[in-house]
């Protein structure tokens, strides 16, 4: 309970901090904070926030040509795309769910290569345990349902 309510606060100060950020024209400081904002959701499991947040932050980063920032973007959108997968998948109709994971292949895809052509082996860390935790969950759930 006290790490959800934790989580509530982040959120907003995260929004907070956006607004701010915004309005003083500190793109780069806002991205930042979006893409926080979009883990908090995902932590949350509030992966359709986290989706469309995430997916903004990685095309501002685009814009400003910050290639690692923009990967650790994509790898952050690859947690909540597979997050939403596993968390959701007897509900999802079989086309979303493949649709969401061959998204999260696409966004995993390219922030390894963004991260290898940085030579950056944090960035490759951040993405390796985005991807562990996620075959994790998706075992988890396999052996509750067998």
């Amino acid at each position: 309970f006290q790490l959800e309510e934790g989580l509530e606060l982040a959120a907003e100060y995260c929004e907070e901090a956006k607004k701010l950020f915004g309005s003083a024209g500190w793109s780069r400081a806002e991205t930042m904070v979006l893409e926080t904002f979009g883990r908090i959701k995902s932590k949350q499991k509030k992966f359709d926030v986290a989706i469309k947040a995430l997916k903004e932050a990685v095309e501002a980063c685009r814009g400003f040509k910050d290639r690692g920032l923009e990967g650790e973007a994509l790898a952050y959108l690859t947690e909540a795309l597979l997050g939403k997968v596993n968390e959701e998948e007897a509900f999802l109709p079989t086309l979303d769910a493949k649709k969401l994971a061959d998204e999260g292949q696409a966004s995993s895809d390219l922030a390894r290569k963004i991260f290898e052509e940085l030579q950056d082996k944090d960035g490759q860390l951040i993405l390796d345990e985005v991807l562990f935790q996620a075959s994790n969950t998706a075992v988890e759930r396999f052996c509750e349902v067998n």
